[in-house]
């Protein structure tokens, strides 16, 4: 048996509705933060963007052409991610890394951390958190190691 794969996944549809063209703007930096993790088995691309893909092809950094019906704004990256694992035939052993492209406040260090975590216990998912100085409606709590809203809401957001 393999042993799993390490797989950071850059989720970057073409058409964003709040901030047009942010991944194509920001992708390079996701990239090479992303390139300095040296556990990671592949860095892969979900993109409905040949803008994107003709950069993928050229830097030779794996990817995924996202079919239409993956990629409108009512998406939840649930279905992206399903999709992904359906065809790259991906094994259940497998640990998928989420990385959105705006997000910045990725620290190395941090996900060394979640690496030693994931290596010392069973576990099938982990998530990340930064302290919030915005919207409660979006903040969470972290008590006895679940996660829940700070403030009951039931704001949707498809990126959740």
């Amino acid at each position: 048996m393999l042993p799993p794969k390490h797989l950071a996944i850059i989720p970057a549809r073409r058409n964003s509705v709040g901030f047009p063209f942010k991944n194509r703007k920001f992708f390079e930096k996701k990239y090479s933060f992303l390139k300095k993790i040296n556990f990671f088995d592949d860095i892969i691309v979900s993109t409905n963007d040949e803008f994107l893909i003709k950069i993928c092809i050229k830097k030779k950094i794996s990817y995924l052409k996202r079919k239409e019906k993956f990629s409108g704004p009512k998406i939840s990256i649930k279905t992206v991610i399903l999709n992904l694992i359906k065809e790259l035939k991906l094994s259940k052993d497998d640990f998928i890394w989420l990385f959105y492209i705006p997000l910045i406040f990725n620290s190395k260090s941090d996900i060394l951390k979640t690496k030693k975590i994931i290596n010392s216990k069973k576990i099938s998912s982990i998530c990340g958190f930064i302290e919030t100085k915005k919207n409660p409606f979006n903040t969470w709590l972290i008590k006895n190691d679940k996660a829940k809203q700070l403030i009951k809401n039931d704001i949707y957001r498809r990126q959740d």
